[in-house]
């Protein structure tokens, strides 16, 4: 533990270990410290669990980090952010390997093509292809802060066939509005909705058909969507609910039931012919 707190606090930067330091000293003679420390010291705190399981954490720039690790006997590295929800999706995704279970239920093929909707900082494509490294995967982020470290992410990690599209999958082209106000507002909670008439937002939505025809898509193995109450909207729409039925084998969804649409997605991915199973907050969809 010593060791961990040592490495942990040499990574502060040094306005960040007078706080900490304040802050534990505050707690030591006034059994707790102002909560103007908490940001800093909950940082504190989190590098230090993340030493404790074995990652490798170097001061990337004043505001990031970057995590080493090993997934499937392979070297991966992620840039992450500091006092953001990246360090929470690295732990989710790479760490916990909450898709874990998707590769257990199904046989994905080694050059499967996949479709990262909901992308955010690549945690998901670089799960993905460190199992299945001759995969095409598809990944789509909104978010301009978020897709630049996930093409960052990419790029570190040196992978191939994968193509990068600063989207949203949604029902159109329209111009989409970026949204910071759902669950905890953080980074992995973005979601979009349809533009105001005064939008100045560049951002445009991609359907799933548009995608396939892009690309000369034969088959999607695998539909990863993760896009934060968005899926209500997906499949309250018949043309893709008609592209999934015609070229999605399965589909591995985060579903927020704060909108009330698990029971509607099941019905209708029943009628479509899929089996179901869950796995913490995700649920898969799929074939047999």
């Amino acid at each position: 533990m010593l060791r961990e707190t040592k490495v942990a606090f040499s990574l502060l930067a040094f306005y960040k270990k007078c706080i900490v330091a304040l802050a534990f000293l505050f707690k030591k003679v006034f059994s707790k410290s102002p909560k103007i420390f908490d940001k800093s010291v909950n940082e504190f705190v989190q590098l230090i669990w993340f030493i404790k399981k074995g990652i490798s954490i170097k001061k990337n720039n004043d505001n990031s980090y970057l995590f080493s690790s090993i997934l499937n006997k392979k070297n991966i590295k992620l840039v992450v952010r500091k006092n953001s929800s990246d360090d929470l999706v690295f732990r989710d995704i790479l760490l916990n390997e909450e898709y874990s279970f998707v590769l257990k239920t199904i046989l994905l093929k080694e050059n499967a093509v996949i479709i990262d909707a909901g992308a955010n900082i690549g945690t998901s494509t670089i799960f993905f292809k460190s199992f299945l490294p001759k995969a095409t995967i598809y990944s789509i982020e909104p978010a301009q802060a978020n897709f630049n470290l996930l093409k960052q992410n990419i790029q570190i990690n040196s992978l191939d066939t994968v193509t990068l599209l600063r989207n949203a999958i949604w029902i159109n082209d329209n111009i989409l509005d970026i949204s910071d106000d759902f669950r905890d507002k953080k980074q992995w909670s973005i979601s979009v909705k349809s533009a105001s008439s005064k939008s100045i937002s560049n951002l445009k939505g991609i359907t799933l058909k548009q995608i396939i025809n892009k690309y000369s898509i034969k088959k999607i193995d695998l539909l990863k969507i993760d896009i934060e109450g968005a899926e209500r909207f997906l499949f309250s729409d018949n043309d893709f609910y008609k592209s999934v039925l015609e070229f999605v084998e399965n589909i591995v969804i985060e579903i927020h039931d704060e909108f009330d649409i698990r029971e509607d997605i099941d019905l209708k991915m029943e009628l479509g012919g899929y089996y179901k199973t869950h796995s913490g907050d995700l649920t898969l969809y799929y074939k047999k």
